[in-house]
């Protein structure tokens, strides 16, 4: 192997020349070329951890492995020092911490004390760098290959947000899935390098991540709206408070002070922080997995295992949404990956285990409670495992188990009991003790939880995702809902509320409002003659998208029965932790579709998304087993066209051809998504208006809030800060009389409003005429309005 030889002197040179560069950019503010985004985003993301990795002396792993540990590292590094100097600083009369003034000392002084201890630690061990990254040039073009996707990927998403088509992202996708094919050809013969197929995965997510992230001029999506509201909070306070605003999004310093030093020590526009930065550090994870996958199977099973959780529609659609758990996930799976690294010492892969659990604690409150209860199941079942496993070794039928039913390798359990009393202490300490959250999300879940299953409702508190659960028994009704919500929700508002408080009822009674089904994508040519041929397109549509997801429970079902039997697809025997923690994972998905409540908190598709880190594997292998007596290259190929075909759904490719179905985000101007989460630059330009309006507004009035649908309300929230508390219903029945309402693109454009009750989302059409009869008409662009 080929391999220079870097001596502490010339490292420590480099580093520093290297800082001082990004120092000279980022406080003479000079971006030509977008240099000073480009080095600064590389020196804030790896230099910190590349320091500690070298400091901790961690050696001979992976390329990936090592480039997902030095973000990790660095992302924990900027969090932690972010939050110290938040509240040291002020104590010695720094009243703005987070300005990039004191940012610079405080990184400056981590940069020169890591490379101080770097300095020490190389003394007697010099770096080693393999000049053997890809092996030839094959390997560079297939690895290399995908930043054509990137390219287009943020050129298909401009020319939508400019008003064009998608043929781009279209032409994308179809292109990506060829590519898909080739890789795991080349990767079955294993003919590649071991770094070709992390690279190409790292460029084909950051492609299918950026093609929605990049969706609008502003803030595009669901909870990013109210994570954007946060970062802006603590960047224009110059200082995090949790009193601030105390809310559980606010307590994620993933999304306060983490995008808050990148806005301030760099020169992007603020919403570029999430719809980029996050997006290029969260494309890191599908390697990472790879890398896990590694070590128990083949490098094409492992290739298959991990395009399931990138091919899985929630990667694409929603996570680059949710900003605050995709840091988590990176956390997430860089402690999964070092616990089961055998070439570093169990003592210090525990450590750096528990450290970057703390990093997972301040970065997002739902994955940390799942995790932490993940390891307690853990603790618990490990030694019943043991003992279920010697029982089990005992038959002939179990000989060649792909589970570790003796583990004899290790004899002390990797995640310790110490561990998860660290983290679960740190969780109690940071959600209870220091921002006093968890009553707003956790023991609140758990109080609906069990209030709902012992009280004697007919309808569960379910998400409409369960419909796609094999253990799902029943389809929400959204017009049963609807009225349900007017029985429980409406009608004892109104009876509680001092009188002329609403409008009577005899006022908005004479409009029908009834539930309104999201609007499929005309037929194309193609659909068009598929269905005179007597195919329903809309059902058959609903049948493979719905079908797909069930296809993969079953797939998992089935791998879980081949490897408990035998090792034939694997490399090496799972390891007894890893089966437990699969079981754990699954029995939280399940838990979304049994328990009530659940659902709608966390979402089944969000919770499946989270276990494909450990359900991959026996999904991959079902795949391979559905083939009884065939050869292994028929099965992998098999295998191959079963997650490309998966892949080719989930994007929307084959809806996109035939029509009939809900249009896609990264695909159309049109769609459930477009009208509710894309923001307008009318919209932006009204809310700004009400805002000012509102402050203007000298006349005190009963009721101060704003009133919009449940979409809506997200924008507002977004554009006016803290200036205005939007309040997200606008039925006729509960609009009060001295309120603004505020209509945006889709209630103006559509007629219509939304809202969410029971998890599930209700649209219904919205009677204008009753807003006109009975409020002043005071702004109108055409694509907003405002009611006074």
């Amino acid at each position: 192997m080929r391999a220079i030889t870097v001596r502490r002197e010339y490292l420590i040179f480099g580093v520093a020349i290297w800082w001082l560069i990004f120092f000279v950019l980022s406080t003479s503010r000079s971006n030509p070329f977008e240099i000073l985004n480009i080095i600064g985003f590389l020196t804030l993301s790896l230099i910190p951890g590349m320091l500690t990795l070298i400091a901790l002396r961690i050696r001979g792993l992976p390329l990936w492995a090592n480039i997902g540990l030095a973000v990790g590292f660095s992302l924990f590094d900027l969090m932690v020092l972010g939050l110290l100097g938040n509240s040291l600083w002020p104590l010695i009369g720094i009243a703005r911490p987070l300005d990039s003034p004191a940012l610079f000392e405080e990184l400056s002084i981590l940069v020169l004390l890591l490379t101080a201890i770097v300095y020490r630690r190389m003394r007697d061990q010099p770096l080693r760098i393999s000049l053997d990254v890809f092996i030839d040039s094959r390997d560079l073009i297939l690895a290399f290959f995908p930043s054509m996707f990137v390219l287009m990927a943020v050129m298909g998403a401009t020319l939508l947000n400019n008003g064009q088509n998608g043929a781009v992202t279209f032409a994308m996708l179809i292109y990506m899935a060829v590519y898909i094919a080739v890789l795991i050809y080349y990767s079955y013969s294993e003919r590649v390098g071991e770094n070709v197929i992390p690279t190409g995965l790292f460029l084909c997510s950051l492609s299918l991540l950026l093609m929605t992230s990049l969706r609008g001029w502003y803030v595009t999506g669901h909870d990013i709206q109210l994570e954007y509201r946060v970062f802006e909070l603590a960047k224009t306070n110059g200082i995090w408070s949790i009193a601030a605003f105390r809310d559980a999004y606010n307590a994620c310093i993933s999304i306060t002070i983490l995008p808050t030093i990148f806005s301030n020590l760099l020169s992007v526009f603020d919403p570029y922080v999430y719809k980029l930065f996050f997006q290029l550090l969260f494309a890191t994870v599908p390697s990472l997995i790879y890398v896990t996958m590694r070590r128990y199977a083949s490098t094409a099973m492992a290739l298959i295992a991990t395009l399931y959780f990138v091919a899985f529609p929630t990667f694409f659609t929603d996570m680059s949404f949710l900003n605050r758990q995709e840091i988590a996930f990176l956390f997430m799976t860089l402690m999964f990956y070092i616990i089961f690294e055998e070439r570093i010492s169990l003592l210090k892969r525990q450590i750096i285990f528990a450290a970057l659990g703390i990093g997972l604690v301040l970065s997002h409150y739902t994955t940390t409670y799942i995790i932490v209860a993940l390891l307690i199941f853990l603790v618990v079942v490990h030694p019943l495992a043991k003992i279920l496993g010697a029982y089990l070794s005992r038959f002939s039928i179990f000989a060649d188990s792909g589970m570790e039913l003796l583990p004899s390798r290790y004899s002390r359990p990797r995640i310790s009991i110490w561990i998860v009393v660290i983290l679960t202490l740190a969780t109690f300490v940071w959600t209870n003790i220091l921002t006093d959250t968890a009553s707003g999300s956790l023991y609140r879940v758990l109080a609906e939880t069990v209030a709902t299953m012992t009280s004697n409702v007919k309808e569960d508190s379910q998400s409409n995702d369960v419909s796609y659960s094999l253990l799902s028994w029943h389809e929400t009704d959204p017009t049963l809902l609807f009225q349900q919500y007017k029985d429980d929700v409406v009608a004892p508002a109104r009876a509680s509320a001092p009188p002329g408080t609403y409008y009577a009822s005899s006022t908005y009674a004479q409009y029908q409002m009834n539930v309104v089904p999201e609007a499929n994508m005309p037929l194309t040519t193609l659909g068009a003659a598929i269905q005179s041929a007597g195919i329903d397109i809309a059902a058959f549509n609903n049948i493979v998208r719905g079908g797909s997801a069930k296809l993969l429970q079953v797939l998992v079902i089935v791998g879980i029965g081949i490897i408990l039997l035998s090792s034939r697809f694997l490399v090496k025997r799972l390891d007894m932790e890893f089966i437990i923690l699969t079981a754990g994972s699954a029995i939280f998905v399940v838990a979304q579709v049994v328990l009530p409540v659940l659902s709608t908190e966390y979402g089944l598709l969000r919770a499946f998304q989270q276990s494909l880190i450990f359900l991959g594997i026996f999904i991959a292998v079902g795949s391979m087993g559905l083939l009884i007596r065939n050869k292994d290259k028929a099965r992998i190929t098999f295998a191959s066209v079963l997650v490309i075909l998966f892949f080719l759904s989930s994007v929307g490719v084959f809806t996109q051809l035939l029509g009939g179905y809900g249009a896609q985000l990264h695909l159309n101007d049109s769609g459930l998504y477009y009208d509710n989460y894309y923001l307008q630059k009318g919209e932006v330009i009204a809310i700004d208006w009400l805002t000012d309006r509102f402050k203007a507004d000298e006349t005190p009035t009963y009721q101060a809030e704003v009133q919009t649908d449940r979409f809506q309300s997200a924008k507002v929230s977004q554009i006016s800060s803290s200036d205005l508390n939007p309040l997200s219903d606008i039925y006729p029945g509960l609009i009060r009389k001295d309120s603004y309402v505020y209509l945006g693109y889709a209630n103006v454009n559509k007629s219509q409003a939304n809202m969410t009750y029971e998890g599930t989302l209700i649209s219904y059409n919205l009677p204008i005429q009753f807003l006109d009869q009975q409020k002043d008409l005071i702004y109108n662009d055409g694509d907003s309005r405002v009611y006074r």
